[in-house]
């Protein structure tokens, strides 16, 4: 077994209490806004998927609250937003498939489901929107 795939064994045995909820900044390489289920928004193509896998306890995660809201709103026809508590039963996959280390992590995925950008930390609103109109969101 690779190193990696220790790491991420561990840290699904230990059930990801100890992930941390420190900010980091510029690392680039699915509904209820805390909802941990399956996401049920209503868009029919998005341009873009916008994940935020975090946890309803951490505050980082809680300061994107509103920068989620907003997206959701104002960009609804293009973006579909989605949020994974990764700390609840129901968002620990997630962590695991998107090899979440620190929260909040923000994906954004092309219409094809691939993703083009990864943020960890706190990403205030005008960054979003830069990164959704790399992909054409208007």
């Amino acid at each position: 077994m690779k190193n990696r795939d220790l790491l991420l064994s561990g840290l699904l045995i230990i059930g990801l209490g100890s992930v941390p909820c420190r900010a980091q900044t510029g690392d680039t390489t699915d509904t209820d806004m805390r909802s941990t289920g399956p996401d049920t928004t209503a868009v029919s193509a998005p341009i873009v998927t916008f994940i935020e896998l975090g946890s309803v306890s951490c505050i980082p995660c809680k300061l994107m609250e509103p920068v989620l809201e907003a997206i959701r709103e104002e960009y609804a026809e293009q973006v579909k937003v989605v949020f994974h508590d990764v700390r609840s039963e129901a968002g620990k996959p997630f962590a695991e498939k998107y090899r979440v280390r620190t929260i909040p992590t923000q994906i954004f995925l092309n219409d094809k489901g691939q993703v083009y950008y990864r943020h960890t930390g706190y990403l205030p609103k005008e960054d979003v929107v830069k990164i959704l109109k790399k992909k054409g969101v208007n």
